[in-house]
């Protein structure tokens, strides 16, 4: 199997790039290092280092491309969920033998980079990346790491993927990729969760699946099928970061004190479609409650 490091970079399909920049600067406080041209997707990025983490904002030029056929059908919204990796060439031969289609692979002395059709994977677009030289992580352009954000948002620490049938899909990303839950719980939205942390990098990837047919979760389902369905990015204090993204725009659903975590939901239509949830942890000595760690 692969063995993957953590979660590194989660993309954002957006229809106007300046107009997310300037959502996510004045929402988070976060600001992009690098605009790169992707003509060879039909896109174009930017990109915003958040501590260890790398949030990607994505915008079609290419009306034939995937990004604009993305957008087409689902509306903006959580588009490709990107894990570092060990090995990418040893990944490319083990995943050819598993039958998964690579629909994107190349090489360098710096990095290797694999992409996997959503189909095979539960309907995640799933970036996998081996960096190999000084810079840590490539795909953020040279010297990004003096550029990480210091501010209110720490990092990126987990993603949630919905699907219909937990136990088959966690089987499979344990058999591809090495990830294992550490806990299971049924959540109050009517939903079970399994949260696998993912090596040392303290990130988790959440699989969820309703257990009752009338949760929000049961109904995104529904409409738009298996994939990523939440972002979770940890904040140093809640409530400043809750005034700020109300200042900008955003409509908190709910702030719930669970004990060692404080978490505010953002709903996604005041986020260009991306379901958000904030969390302060506030038990000294607490890495991260949802994992028990």
């Amino acid at each position: 199997m692969i063995k993957t490091k953590g979660i590194r970079q989660v993309a954002i399909m957006v229809e106007d790039l300046e107009k997310s920049v300037d959502f996510y600067r004045r929402a988070f406080d976060l600001e992009p290092y690098e605009r790169q041209d992707l003509r060879e997707f039909g896109l174009i990025n930017a990109i915003i280092p958040v501590g260890p983490t790398i949030l990607e904002l994505l915008q079609p030029v290419d009306p034939n491309s995937a990004g604009a056929r993305f957008l087409k059908r689902q509306g903006p919204g959580l588009y490709m969920l990107i894990f570092e990796i060990e090995d990418s060439a040893g990944g490319v031969k083990y995943l050819k033998e598993q039958g998964i289609p690579i629909v994107w692979q190349t090489e360098s002395p710096e990095y290797g980079n694999i992409h996997l059709h959503p189909r095979a994977v539960h309907g995640v677009l799933i970036g996998l990346g081996e960096p190999r030289g000084a810079n840590p992580w490539p795909p953020a352009g040279a010297n990004w790491t003096p550029r990480r954000q210091r501010g209110n948002v720490r990092q990126i620490r987990q993603v949630a993927l919905i699907t219909e049938d937990q136990d088959t899909v966690v089987g499979q990303y344990h058999r591809l990729f090495g990830i294992t839950p550490a806990r299971y719980a049924n959540l109050a939205f009517g939903l079970r969760a399994a949260y696998a942390p993912l090596g040392k990098s303290g990130t988790v990837l959440e699989f969820l699946q309703p257990i009752d047919p009338g949760s929000a979760g049961a109904r995104f389902l529904k409409e738009r099928g298996e994939g990523m369905y939440l972002l979770i990015m940890q904040v140093r204090d809640l409530d400043a970061a809750v005034r700020r993204a109300q200042e900008a725009g955003a409509r908190v659903t709910q702030v719930v004190d669970s004990g060692h975590q404080r978490n505010a939901w953002l709903h996604p239509l005041s986020t260009g479609g991306v379901f958000m949830q904030l969390t302060q942890v506030t038990t000294p000595g607490t890495e991260w409650p949802p994992t028990g760690a």
